[in-house]
């Protein structure tokens, strides 16, 4: 069969047929496509290596052929988020360049005869994945991946102490993943997030029991992702030398592995309930901006010392969507407005229909951006095939909800936008002056703050890196507002160490506006201006 006359080709499915031949060498040529879909056939022979060219593949489904031969390199495929290969015959070694691809969800490569380490991906390791490694030969090694991690006490180190660590999944088996990070910093004691396990995509109500060894004395961090109003059964129980920890389905909690093999917490971040976050599961149309509440709440000149974010120097972007009929015309974008980069994205085809998702990123402090979520068939996601919705939240606080547009929305999410008082100290009519002064305490590096408008929760500004035992101030021109706010965050949880000091206080149009000192906890929010309600 030639394929090159194919060539706005964008995607291949013939998935699940009779097909006995070999894969075309010219599948090359199909420069457009982003999807390959021919799983579940009689395919014979190699995987040609002209697939190479196929930058914009997103999808690869290959499983349940007769395939032989080696895996190729994916060096090319940047926008890759899904690889299944599983029940070939494919022999030798995981290519390195899997190591480099950011956004590869589905990592499937068992049953096959596959060998060598998988070490490499552990940085950067998909949340789903399935391999061979469970002691038969020929198998892969790695030593992050769950189901290759069993060990016994006796085999961890000296300084290693043995987890027992059990996953429960909870009513809703897609919605419930996890992560366990060690946290280490480097000169400047700027935390660091090592990914060693991670896990998602389970069966409903599936339990999963596993073993491994940790180093002591040491930082860790168990992360999960649920829908909170449904998976009231998911969650994380751990036994850690003479210690316990549980995390809920929606929790992160850090703990010290000590010298002495105790356990000690020092950041629970608990599940939220219903009405603290955002989640909704929309019966008729995309719920009303009416009942959603940012975090903590809060009243004109007074602070809030609820909630929890977690970020710094980055800060929290929630992307809820449910998609209409047409999932997979779905897509999305983050940009950076300062320098034209995106930072994070979805592309078309891979959103199913009729589905629920929840996207996290992290984005760094010192950018300016914009979230834009398109249609490819410029009818939204609401209401003409569906009642398809989206919620965007940035550090806890809801930021806007839609759904009924046309080819595409645009949302200013914010950031590091401000620009500088001038040396006049005169900012545009339009716009007020605003001047931050912190005194950090003995860990500086713990804290960040942030401005917002206090009625769309848009950002204005957001704080550099911070240092400890120092001063940093910040004067900036930012969009005269009804209610403004601003917020400032405590990663460990304790404010500013009383006996190492630590202090702010911002002006706004030159008067006093929020003042403080000492334990304010995770953080402290004030709100500004003639309508904060």
């Amino acid at each position: 069969m030639e394929l090159s006359f194919l060539s706005e080709l964008q995607v291949l499915r013939l998935d699940s047929n009779r097909i006995e031949s070999t894969i075309p060498d010219d599948i090359g040529s199909l420069s457009m496509l982003s999807q390959l879909i021919l799983n579940g056939n009689g395919l014979t022979g190699t995987i040609p290596k002209s697939i190479v060219n196929l930058g914009n593949l997103t999808d690869i489904y290959l499983s349940d052929n007769i395939l032989r031969g080696n895996l190729f390199d994916v060096e090319t495929f940047r926008n890759l988020r899904e690889f299944r290969v599983d029940g070939n015959i494919l022999t030798g070694e995981i290519p390195s360049s899997f190591a480099d691809i950011g956004f590869l969800d589905f990592f499937q490569i068992n049953r096959n005869r596959l060998v060598g380490s998988m070490d490499f991906m552990c940085n950067n390791l998909p949340l789903n994945y399935k391999i061979d490694c469970d002691g038969t030969s020929p198998e892969v090694i790695c030593r992050c991946c769950i189901g290759c991690t069993i060990v016994s006490d006796d085999e961890c180190d000296a300084n290693e102490d043995l987890a027992h660590i059990t996953i429960s999944s909870g009513n809703d088996d897609y919605s419930f993943s996890w992560q366990l990070y060690k946290v280490t910093t480097d000169e400047f004691d700027v935390p660091a997030y090592n990914l060693i396990a991670a896990g998602g995509e389970y069966d409903s109500n599936e339990q999963i029991d596993f073993q491994l060894c940790l180093s002591y004395p040491g930082k860790y961090s168990f992360v999960t992702q649920a829908n909170s109003t449904i998976d009231s059964g998911a969650g994380i129980d751990a036994s850690i030398g003479e210690s316990d920890v549980s995390v809920g389905p929606q929790d992160e909690i850090e703990f010290l592995l000590q010298k002495d093999g105790s356990l000690v917490v020092v950041v629970a971040t608990p599940s939220p309930t219903p009405s603290d976050e955002y989640f909704y599961f929309s019966g008729d149309s995309y719920p009303p901006a009416s009942e959603y509440q940012p975090v903590g709440g809060g009243r004109p000149g007074e602070s809030s010392t609820a909630g929890h974010f977690t970020g710094a120097p980055c800060f929290n972007v929630i992307i809820q969507l449910q998609t209409d009929f047409f999932g997979d015309e779905t897509s999305w974008e983050v940009v950076n407005i300062l320098n034209g980069a995106v930072v994070a994205n979805v592309a078309p085809g891979y959103y199913k229909s009729n589905a629920t998702y929840y996207e996290y990123q992290c984005l760094e402090s010192d950018g300016c951006y914009n979230f834009t979520i398109f249609d490819q068939w410029s009818d939204g996601i609401c209401c003409e095939s569906g009642n398809g919705w989206f919620n965007l939240s940035v550090n806890d606080r809801f930021l806007y909800q839609g759904g009924d547009f046309k080819a595409s929305d645009t949302v200013v999410i914010g950031g590091s936008c401000a620009a500088d008082v001038p040396a006049s100290g005169a900012c545009p009519d339009y716009e007020s002056p605003i001047n931050v002064t912190i005194y950090t305490d003995e860990s500086g590096w713990e804290t960040s703050w942030e401005i917002f408008d206090g009625i769309t929760g848009q950002i204005y500004t957001t704080s550099d890196l911070m240092e400890e035992n120092s001063v940093q101030t910040s004067n900036k021109c930012i969009p005269k507002s009804n209610c403004t706010a601003f917020a400032i965050y405590d990663l460990a949880g304790d404010g500013f160490n009383e006996t190492g000091g630590g202090s702010f206080k911002v002006t706004y149009g030159g008067e006093p506006v929020a003042i403080g000192s000492g334990d304010f906890g995770f953080q402290n929010v004030t709100y500004f201006g003639m309508n904060c309600s």
